[in-house]
């Protein structure tokens, strides 16, 4: 909610690494794995949102509950599961990574609800 609610993913990356991001997925798609360059651009974002999320949250009342500081901390799986949720729910994708397109292939493929595909990310 919160990365959601202040657009923190959005506005990660500067416009031409978003650009390379969303050039990337809407000429090869999102279920195998990303090129290095593509990959780094993914860690700076996710890390920029995890800091973000993380230290303001002594000063203000973000609502951060300590289990959720600690799995923070541990960016190995914290940028995991993010990236799982955000391949997973492309409405979460950020519309400059191309979430837009995300969202409309979808919606034009029919998948049985509750089924799920583990995809690149789960060995990320």
């Amino acid at each position: 909610k919160i990365n959601r609610r202040n657009n923190y993913l959005e506005n990660a990356l500067r416009f031409e690494e978003g650009e390379k991001i969303r050039k990337h997925y809407e000429a090869v798609g999102f279920n195998q794995p990303p090129p290095l360059h593509i990959l780094a651009l993914l860690n700076k974002a996710l890390d920029f949102v995890l800091e973000s999320v993380l230290f303001p949250a002594e000063d203000l009342d973000t609502g951060i509950t300590n289990e959720m500081r600690v799995f923070i901390i541990k960016k190995q799986e914290a940028r995991q599961a993010m990236l799982e949720v955000i391949f997973h729910r492309p409405n979460l994708m950020p519309t400059k990574w191309g979430g837009a397109a995300a969202t409309a292939k979808c919606s034009k493929g029919s998948k049985k609800s509750g089924e799920r595909k583990k995809g690149w990310f789960s060995s990320f």
